[in-house]
């Protein structure tokens, strides 16, 4: 009779753990984002999209670079990695296996400065080439005064 106590026992246990092992449909991603110096980048907007996913999921890295993407869909991810001052990376095709966490380091450049200052101005009154200084007044200017 203990034999038979124990074989359910046992039985019982094998099935409720299937059941929690079956119930596992989603995996997640986790990383760091760091600078060319290998140094953890905090702020950036990370954005994942997939066609498993209905819209998209953004976070943003800790103070130390890292980030965590948890609970996502089973599929392949498109991450899209942004800061002010650094050159975007997208990242494709990450794949998110069944109840396994993928491990990524994503390193960001810093972008080149393209900006362009123009200054215009109209040409000076005063020729600076000529001493003369007389004044000419057209027939408009009389009318005027």
């Amino acid at each position: 009779m203990n034999f038979l106590k124990n074989l359910l026992v046992v039985g019982s246990l094998l099935f409720a753990a299937s059941l929690l092992l079956g119930a596992i449909e989603t995996g997640e991603i986790q990383g760091q984002v760091v600078d060319e110096n290998g140094d953890g980048l905090p702020g950036v907007r990370i954005t994942a999209e997939s066609p498993h996913l209905q819209g998209t999921r953004a976070s943003q890295t800790n103070q130390d670079g890292k980030f965590r993407f948890p609970l996502l869909p089973v599929g392949t991810y498109t991450l899209s990695f942004r800061l002010q001052g650094f050159t975007p990376v997208v990242q494709e095709n990450v794949v998110v296996r069944l109840g396994r966490v993928t491990d990524l380091k994503v390193t960001l450049k810093p972008s080149q400065i393209k900006e362009e200052i123009v200054v215009s101005a109209p040409s000076p009154l005063v020729d600076k080439t000529s001493s003369d200084t007389s004044y000419y007044l057209s027939s408009q200017d009389l009318e005027k005064i």
